[in-house]
């Protein structure tokens, strides 16, 4: 009897296969959704400027800052990770 409620509890489990492509899609709407703030910056960088009324080095540093927290977050991320747990890390 116990071996027919695993196979009825297994059969209600998506397949790795469409858990695969739901990932990957999840992924890509994230990364699309993501990119537009970090590259906008170069467009609008004169409007910016002007309007907060800073030096080139200073607008150069702004658009720096969104790569330099994804590198510092991946830095740090797999020991947060390790200490918290993944899933938790994830949800933070």
């Amino acid at each position: 009897m116990s071996t027919s409620s695993n196979l009825s509890a297994s059969s209600s489990l998506p397949s790795s296969r469409f858990t695969f492509w739901l990932v990957l899609c999840a992924m890509i709407l994230l990364a699309t959704n993501m990119r537009a703030p970090i590259v906008a910056l170069g467009s609008i960088a004169p409007v910016v400027k002007d309007a907060l009324d800073i030096s080139e080095f200073q607008i150069g540093w702004l658009g720096a800052v969104p790569m330099l927290s994804f590198a510092v977050g991946a830095l740090i991320s797999p020991t947060i990770g390790k200490r918290f747990g993944l899933e938790n890390t994830l949800i933070a």
